[in-house]
């Protein structure tokens, strides 16, 4: 649930009176592309992960209707999140002479139409942009000409999506190196096809530890030690005996030692205990 602004001015009110955290300690921004929110089994756990880090002092903007134009912006925050649907895609181009690709696609909601087409027109032509079932993909390629003049300076990009680093004995960095070439400070991204609760405890962990002061490379850490270095590790965990064919992990790309703007008078359990308690107050005030 998207919090409101009477909600909004509750918590920072409390963060005021009780200094327990800074007014802000950077700017979040989930790319929500799974599924249009509707009867969304997704969606909840997403908008509570939103209010959490609110609480903590991250101002986390929640979108749920993802554009290309959107994906042109990720310059504006501190944290972006591609919570999304991947494949490492084979497609044909070609008029005349027929060619095929395989790379790391972000597949998205936003549907195909004629007027985008013009619009999207020389993104299309160089498969910076393709289209699957009616929808738009983005490649590698979209984010290197979208920030080729390095406008990403010091964002951190993480990525849910599957197979965005490509599948195992076909590693495909095209991605990472594409965001880093635009300015990203770090990105981080799966090798094959991930379990969604796997995805989803990861990224709850990473981003709580670096809300908390840690530096990327030790959240990072801190999600692997709890929740398994792979998904089929977390999986047989957790009980279960047919696990898929290969093993999804988490890479980081960049510079390990990239945090948000927490902070280092304030311990982390202090921080956790004031989120905690914030999120609370939070959730009443929205009830």
């Amino acid at each position: 649930m998207p919090l409101t602004d009477d909600v909004r001015q509750a918590a920072e009110a409390r963060q005021y009176r009780e200094n327990a955290l800074p007014e802000t300690i950077g700017r979040a921004a989930i790319y929500y592309a799974f599924d249009n929110t509707v009867n969304s089994s997704r969606f909840p756990y997403y908008s509570y992960m939103q209010g959490f880090w609110e609480g903590m002092g991250l101002r986390t903007t929640m979108n749920t209707r993802v554009t290309l134009s959107d994906l042109r912006r990720m310059n504006k925050y501190d944290l972006c999140i591609l919570s999304a649907h991947g494949a490492y895609y084979t497609y044909s181009y070609g008029t005349f002479r027929k060619h095929t690709r395989t790379e790391p696609i972000i597949l998205l909601t936003e549907a195909s139409t004629l007027y985008k087409d013009i619009i999207y027109g020389f993104d299309l032509l160089a498969h910076r942009i393709i289209k699957l079932n009616g929808l738009y993909c983005v490649t590698a390629d979209f984010f290197r000409n979208a920030y080729r003049s390095g406008q990403l300076s010091n964002t951190i990009i993480y990525s849910e999506t599957c197979e965005f680093l490509g599948v195992t004995n076909s590693v495909d960095e095209s991605m990472a190196e594409a965001l880093l070439a635009g300015g990203a400070r770090t990105v981080l991204g799966y090798v094959n096809n991930v379990y969604t609760v796997y995805s989803r405890s990861m990224l709850w962990d990473t981003v709580n530890h670096l809300a908390m002061g840690q530096t990327i490379g030790r959240a990072l850490a801190h999600a692997k030690d709890t929740y398994g270095e792979n998904d089929i590790i977390w999986y047989t965990e957790q009980g279960g005996r047919r696990p898929h064919a290969a093993a999804a992990y988490l890479v980081l790309y960049g510079d390990e030692s990239a945090r948000l703007n927490v902070p280092e008078n304030f311990s982390l359990e202090e921080r956790a205990e004031a989120a905690e308690d914030m999120l609370a107050d939070v959730l009443e005030s929205a009830a």
